[in-house]
């Protein structure tokens, strides 16, 4: 039994097919009805079809309000007390239920049940007649200009209804062939919205129809194998029209009417075959457009996939994790780029803050704005100001023109504060506002800029040192405590000195066109066991050295050693 279901209510209507042999309505206090169970809903009705003794309605709670409907004539059965109260249904049948200002019309057609399946083979390559040729052209320049598959289903139920292949058509829908092992298949019902299937796969509206194929194995075999048109014969002279379309003898899709009849069965046999020549080609190129947007679709997202991967590669490739220490560091990294919130990466100098800086600048969504560092002890006292905030012209600052400040220049991206220890009291009060406020303001200005800057600061000395020391704002401490990120030593983390000695080796050998290919087993254990006071910058300089001195030699061995004063 196929069950075709119009609501109406708060000023708006929604229609829906279903196919299936069990519909189940549920309500709830207020006397709401829905198709799917609400925290404190209750069964109400079930539409029940089980292929024996006809469709029924089951009433578990029978609402008020309820009113069978037969050839426009009141047929509603009394209401008993019982629990349980069948209802004959036919198809035709309408059933409305009204309640909270809510209209549900159900109308039963004639699928399932006892049926018998008729055969007709189709004649392929048949030519069309001048009428059907003129329809089908029309219905290639409506697909051409957009139109989906509402304007063939509603085109395919008029036909049908205009030639008396059926007296009515109840429902319409193209299944979409899956594939041999999917028990699900697309569903497009023609009340649905264009090119969107009435549920998802599996859905309980899209799923009986859908899973047909997948068990009656004698449909499928004449539907998609051989491309034959099945007819489903019903008792009560509903039935339903299988029309397969597709390439050749091999079908990718049907398209699928329920309802009433209206001529013999030689005469129906007659009247296929201009129907599938004049919708088959329409719904085929119908299927293959949706079949190249859903390959676009995913081609699309496992290119994003792969490039995800390879940024996030490019980005880690020199962050060796060999060790458990780094592999906890890279997946504080990994958790904290989509984040905004500002980040203080403390430890000993050279251990590779700024590459951890990089990484987290790309690995959100501020890779499109600028990444600028500044090396706060470096920058000269009385211009710190103006290289964060920048300033107006003035001649009392010697500025010719106005210049913006790093934060503005990476308004929508990163600011990395190396050593920000070294910067004064007020200056770190200045950016304590700018975290905090989202703005900054330039020297010689009375207005503010709103920006969106992610800081990022280092400090290789311990953070509540600097802040007993009155060497750190206790505010500015608050503000970048939460974010702290520790990067520990190279000594610490031994495990990774060989990978990233020879991720060096390589990236030197290249640029000093060296032949040296590999470490001496004698010198990797006396890097193993060195203590690498400079750590990872120490490393990384001790490698070009040693590239520059072996350059020749295949293979780096002891003879590198006495490179600076690591003896």
């Amino acid at each position: 039994m196929a069950w075709r279901l119009r609501w109406v209510g708060e000023g708006q209507e929604e229609r829906y097919a279903m196919m299936g042999e069990r519909v189940s309505l549920w309500t709830d206090a207020s006397g709401g009805v829905s198709m799917e169970r609400g925290p404190e809903g209750w069964e109400w009705g079930a539409l029940v079809d089980d292929g024996t003794g006809g469709p029924r309605l089951l009433w578990r709670h029978a609402p008020d309000a309820v009113a069978l409907y037969r050839d426009e004539q009141q047929v509603t059965p009394e209401m008993p007390e019982d629990e349980v109260v069948p209802w004959e249904v036919q198809a035709g049948d309408r059933l409305v239920f009204q309640s909270a200002g809510v209209t549900l019309e159900i109308v039963a057609t004639s699928f399932g049940g006892q049926s018998e399946l008729e055969v007709v083979s189709l004649s392929r390559g048949e030519p069309l007649g001048e009428s059907d040729a003129r329809a089908s052209l029309a219905l290639h320049r409506q697909i051409a200009e957009g139109a989906g598959w509402a304007i063939v289903l509603r085109a395919f139920e008029e036909a049908l209804v205009q030639q008396n292949t059926f007296v009515r058509v109840d429902a319409s829908a193209a299944i979409l062939w899956a594939g041999e092992d999917t028990f699900f298949h697309e569903v497009i019902w023609c009340d649905g919205a264009e090119d969107v299937e009435a549920s998802a796969p599996g859905g309980p509206q899209a799923a009986p129809l859908s899973s047909l194929l997948a068990r009656d194995p004698q449909l499928r075999e004449h539907l998609i194998a051989r491309g034959d048109a099945v007819w489903r014969h019903h008792h009560d002279e509903g039935a339903e029209l299988f029309l397969p379309f597709g390439h050749g003898q091999q079908s990718c899709g049907v398209l699928f009417a329920s309802g009433q009849v209206g001529a013999s069965i030689e005469k129906l046999r007659e009247s296929l075959n201009p129907h599938a020549a004049r919708f088959g080609a329409p719904a085929l190129v119908l299927a293959e457009r949706r079949r190249l947007r859903q390959e676009l679709a995913e081609a699309i997202e496992e290119n994003r996939y792969f490039r995800e991967r390879e940024r996030r590669h490019y980005l880690f490739k020199d962050l060796v994790c060999e060790s458990a220490a780094m592999r906890e560091v890279y997946e504080q990294v990994n958790a904290r780029g989509d984040d905004c919130e500002p980040v203080l990466m403390t430890g000993e100098a050279g251990t590779g803050k700024e590459l951890l800086a990089r990484a987290l600048h790309h690995l959100g969504g501020r890779q499109g704005g600028m990444l600028i560092r500044m090396n706060c002890a470096e920058v000269p006292r009385e211009l710190v100001d103006i290289e964060l905030f920048g300033c107006v012209a003035s001649e009392l600052i010697g500025a010719v023109a106005p210049r913006e400040g790093i934060f503005e220049l990476a308004r929508d991206g990163t600011v990395f504060l190396d050593e920000i220890d070294r910067l004064s009291p007020m200056m770190q009060g200045k950016i304590v506002r700018v975290i905090q406020e989202r703005e900054v303001r330039r020297i010689g200005e009375g207005v503010g800029r709103r920006i969106e800057t992610r800081v990022i600061a280092s400090t290789h000395h311990d953070l509540e040192k600097l802040r007993d020391r009155g060497v750190l704002r206790e505010d500015l401490y608050q503000l970048l405590k939460p974010g702290v990120l520790e990067v520990p030593p190279l000594r610490e983390r031994r495990e990774d000195i060989l990978p990233l000695a020879r991720i060096f080796l390589a990236k030197f050998t290249h640029r000093h066109s060296a032949a040296c290919r590999s470490i001496g087993s004698s010198l990797a254990r006396w890097m193993e066991t060195y203590r690498w006071p400079g750590n990872v910058r120490q490393l990384q300089s001790f490698m070009e050295s040693a590239v520059l001195m072996a350059r020749d030699d295949e293979e780096l061995n002891e003879q590198v050693l006495h490179v600076g004063d690591q003896r």
